[in-house]
């Protein structure tokens, strides 16, 4: 477990923080160009990004991104990885490298500023516990009216378009399998912050933790809700509802939720890509 406690004289008072997912640095220029003038006029304490951090996996672009916000703010960023941040370069595929060995890559880089990537340890700042891992699919939000089968759904081909996990990852096991390994990084962490009698956790996902933020519209592009996320995600979490207070996560936006926040068990589960606008992002005191 991870500690750490802010240097701040106010140290004892509420953290400002700002939550957001889906930058995709460098692709989001213009949106990464906000959120930068943002927080320099912001007095934030903590950065929470939840996923999608890069456009795909790169350690140049990833040094970048981190040296551009720490010239602006003092805050402290804790993150998970995205989809997008498990994408390898050709050089990366050529070089035998495979999506799971970007989680040291991410984690060195996050080191020498700093940061927190969450993983496979929690984090304690002050008295709130921080968890979280990216989560995966499962299939468990697809709509099975399209006639899919497992075969369609494991090669991401429809509409003339495939999934582009499918083309940039490689983690060489079924989507199910690697929601588990997700789904019990996070359980041992939210197991040790129960432990540590942290009353207050805040969760950081990427993909969507709850069927009840999936729209169905009864189109073709419906398809895609496949890959929003699991409904294993939200269980897993509701299991700790006597100290979780928040999820966060990104990966998709209103355009394809019913949704923003929903409240379960007095959680509350709230999403925060701003991949189409910065203004998705949450700011609160806690």
């Amino acid at each position: 477990m991870l500690l750490f406690s802010r240097k701040h004289s106010n140290a004892v008072m509420s953290m400002k923080i700002i939550v957001l997912g889906d930058l995709h640095y460098p692709r989001e220029g213009k949106l990464f160009h906000q959120f930068l003038d943002l927080i320099k006029k912001e007095n934030i304490d903590l950065i929470l990004l939840c996923g999608d951090i890069l456009n795909y996996g790169n350690v140049q672009y990833l040094r970048v991104f981190l040296s551009k916000i720490h010239k602006r703010t003092e805050a402290k960023i804790i993150a998970v990885m995205g989809n997008h941040d498990f994408w390898l370069s050709k050089n990366m595929i050529r070089r035998g490298l495979n999506s799971w060995n970007l989680i040291d890559v991410y984690r060195g880089v996050f080191k020498e500023y700093g940061d927190f990537p969450l993983w496979d340890k929690e984090l304690i700042v002050d008295d709130i516990g921080f968890a979280g891992v990216p989560g995966w699919y499962d299939y468990s939000f697809a709509d099975w009216k399209f006639r899919m089968n497992r075969y369609i759904l494991d090669s991401g081909y429809y509409m003339g378009y495939q999934w582009n996990d499918f083309i940039f990852t490689r983690f060489n096991m079924k989507v199910e399998d690697i929601l588990e390994i997700h789904l019990k990084n996070l359980r041992n962490q939210l197991d040790r912050l129960r432990k540590s009698n942290v009353e207050k956790v805040v969760v950081l996902l990427h993909f969507v933790p709850l069927r009840e933020f999936i729209k169905i519209r009864n189109i073709k592009e419906d398809f895609w809700n496949a890959y929003l996320g699991s409904e294993k995600l939200g269980s897993e979490i509701l299991k700790y509802s006597d100290i979780v207070r928040y999820v966060f996560f990104g990966h998709t936006d209103k355009r394809n939720l019913s949704r923003k926040a929903l409240r379960v068990n007095w959680i509350y589960f709230i999403n925060v890509d701003v991949s189409h606008n910065l203004s998705n992002m949450f700011i609160f005191y806690f």
